[in-house]
C-alpha cells in the first residue's frame, strides 16, 4: 500500500506524536503509527521546538498570520546564554548573603 505524496494531519494529531517523541518514545515507531517518514515527524519537532505549538499549525494560516516565528540570531542566542549564566551567578550570590545573615544574626544572639 503506497503512501499519500501529500497528507495533512490535524494539530491534535502532530502535537501528540511530537509530545510522545519529547517523552522519549523512538521516532521510528512513532512514523510508523502515525503513517509518515521519520523526517516528516523530526520536522515536526524541530517547529515545536523552535517556535511552539503554534508551529504544529496549519502551515498556510501561519505563513499569513501577523504573528510570525523567527528563529533566534546566533547573536541573540548567545546573549541570552550569558544572561541565564549571569542570572544563576546573583542567585548564588544571593544565597551566600543570606546564610551570612544567618550566621551573623546567631553570633549576636
Amino acid at each position: 500500500m503506497a503512501r499519500p505524496t501529500k497528507q495533512s494531519q490535524s494539530f491534535d494529531i502532530k502535537l501528540g506524536f511530537v509530545q510522545r517523541f519529547v517523552a522519549g518514545e523512538t521516532p521510528a515507531d512513532l512514523a510508523a503509527e502515525a503513517d509518515i517518514s521519520i523526517e516528516v515527524l523530526q520536522s515536526w519537532v524541530g517547529a515545536y521546538r523552535r517556535a511552539g505549538t503554534a508551529a504544529l499549525g496549519n502551515a498556510d494560516a501561519l505563513r499569513d498570520s501577523p504573528w510570525k516565528f523567527e528563529v533566534p540570531s546566533p547573536a541573540l542566542l548567545s546573549e541570552l546564554e550569558r544572561l541565564r549564566r549571569e542570572n544563576e551567578q546573583l542567585r548564588a550570590e544571593v544565597e551566600y548573603l543570606g546564610q551570612l545573615r544567618a550566621l551573623r544574626t546567631q553570633e549576636q544572639l
